[in-house]
């Protein structure tokens, strides 16, 4: 199986399991209003590494790795939390949300490197092995900022779309990913557009 499936079936299986509340039930780390109307959110104040390595760098039973090839403890993680949202229409998952955001160590590496880069770089070298297509035309939604780094990715699986996107400055990286119709303009935009405010807002916020 594709590593683009896997992840897709995370999004549209396990993502759903973790939303049992309502966006209005509790605090939010991105407000509601960074998703498209209707969706359903959930939030996480507090995600562990052994959680993140499970729901987003291996899949659990295997591991084999899908967003990153090194765990969260080899890249220093101190803290973080996690956000999820699903959009359905007509009784399907039309659109889905993953967001996770993280405070690195904040001393460097052996090379001099930031933590945070190098799980910038991790995730980098990871979807550049699953073919996923850099979108530098996009790039004007997430800028990198002064001192960091950001991306834009793009992969097709099946019906939907996935793009992913990242972003990391001081000891902070955040990285998301959505999925939406393939062959939809409008969801691309609106995918697109949510998923950067989310990050944007969420860099604004911190870990």
């Amino acid at each position: 199986m594709k590593l683009s499936v896997i992840a897709l079936l995370i999004l549209l299986g396990v993502v759903p399991a973790l939303m049992p509340h309502h966006a209005a039930a509790a605090p939010l780390g991105v407000p509601a209003p960074a998703y498209p109307l209707g969706a359903e959110i959930s939030y996480r104040p507090a995600l562990t590494n052994a959680e993140m390595d499970c729901l987003w760098n291996f899949f659990c039973e295997g591991g084999v790795p899908l967003f990153h090839l090194t765990s969260q403890d080899q890249l220093r993680r101190v803290a973080g939390w996690a956000q999820f949202a699903g959009v359905h229409h007509r009784g399907r998952m039309a659109m889905a949300f993953q967001l996770f955001v993280s405070r690195y160590s904040a001393v460097p590496d052996t090379t001099g490197t930031t933590w945070s880069e190098v799980a910038f770089l991790d995730l980098t070298r990871s979807i550049h092995a699953q073919h996923y297509r850099q979108k530098s035309a996009a790039r004007e939604l997430l800028p990198a900022p002064q001192g960091g780094g950001a991306l834009v990715a793009v992969q097709r699986s099946g019906d939907q779309d996935l793009v992913i996107m990242a972003r990391w400055t001081g000891s902070l990286e955040i990285e998301g990913i959505a999925s939406y119709d393939h062959g939809s303009r409008t969801a691309r935009q609106t995918a697109f557009a949510s998923l950067a405010l989310q990050i944007h807002l969420a860099s604004e916020r911190g870990a």
